[in-house]
C-alpha cells in the first residue's frame, strides 16, 4: 500500500520523471511516519487497556451467547469470509466475566481473520464444547491461514511479539490474562489441513448450583 501511494503522489503531481521520483521518495516517508505514529498510537491505546484492565468479575453467564454476539460482528463485517459458529447446546450456564470472554473472542477473531487474509484461505470456525466429567467448557477459534511456526508459537502470548507489520503483540497477551483471569488455559495448536486452532479451556465453576436451581424452578 506504501509504494501504490508514492506511485500515485508521483504520477499525480509531476509528469516530469526527476520530479515524479522524488515525490515518490517523500510520499513513501510520509505514509511511513504516519503509519508508524498510528501502530505506536495503537500500542500506547492497547497498553493503556491492559494495564487498567480489571479483574475478573465471575457471575452467572452463557458462553454460546457471548461467543454468538462475538461472531455476529464479525460475520457482518468480513462477508467474503466463510465464518461459521458450531455451539455445543450442552454448554451449561457457569460463573465467568461477560465483557472479558467477548474481547478475547474477538481478539482471537480479528486474529484468525487477519490469518486468513494474508494467508489466502477462506473460512473461520468457531465452536463451544463441554466436557462435563472433567468439569471443562472449551472455546475454539480455527482458520484455515498460512498456520505458525514452533517457533512463533512459542512466543505468541509474550508482550509486544507480533509477526505483523503493524501488530502490537498485545491482542493474544490480554486473551492470555483473561483467560488466566478466569483460571484456565488457552493452547495454540495446527489446523488441519491447514491454518491455526486456539483452544480456551475454562472451569465450568458454579454449572452445578445452576442445574439445581434450575431443576428447584420446575418442580
Amino acid at each position: 500500500f506504501t509504494d501504490d501511494f508514492a506511485r500515485v503522489a508521483g504520477r499525480r503531481s509531476y509528469p516530469d520523471p526527476a520530479h515524479a521520483a522524488t515525490a515518490q521518495t517523500t510520499a513513501k516517508r510520509t505514509w511511513t511516519s504516519i503509519n508508524s505514529e498510528t501502530v505506536l498510537r495503537q500500542m500506547v491505546n492497547e497498553f493503556s487497556e491492559f494495564a487498567r484492565m480489571p479483574e475478573a468479575r465471575p457471575a452467572p453467564n452463557d458462553l454460546n451467547a457471548v461467543a454468538g454476539e462475538a461472531v455476529s460482528l464479525y460475520k457482518n463485517a468480513h462477508a467474503g469470509i466463510d465464518i461459521t459458529f458450531k455451539p455445543d447446546p450442552a454448554v451449561p450456564v457457569f460463573d465467568l466475566d461477560r465483557e472479558q470472554l467477548k474481547r478475547g473472542a474477538i481478539n482471537l477473531l480479528e486474529n484468525a481473520v487477519q490469518a486468513v487474509h494474508e494467508g489466502g484461505g477462506t473460512r473461520v470456525d468457531v465452536s463451544t464444547d463441554y466436557d462435563a466429567k472433567l468439569g471443562i467448557v472449551r472455546l475454539v477459534v480455527a482458520d484455515d491461514g498460512p498456520g505458525i511456526s514452533a517457533d512463533v508459537k512459542n512466543r505468541l502470548f509474550e508482550p509486544y511479539f507480533s509477526t505483523k507489520k503493524d501488530g502490537t503483540g498485545l491482542g493474544l497477551t490480554i486473551v492470555h490474562r483473561i483467560v488466566a483471569d478466569h483460571e484456565g488455559f488457552i493452547r495454540v495448536q495446527d489446523n488441519r489441513p491447514r491454518g491455526t486452532r486456539f483452544v480456551i479451556e475454562l472451569p465450568a465453576k458454579g454449572a452445578d448450583q445452576q442445574v439445581r436451581r434450575t431443576k428447584e424452578s420446575t418442580v
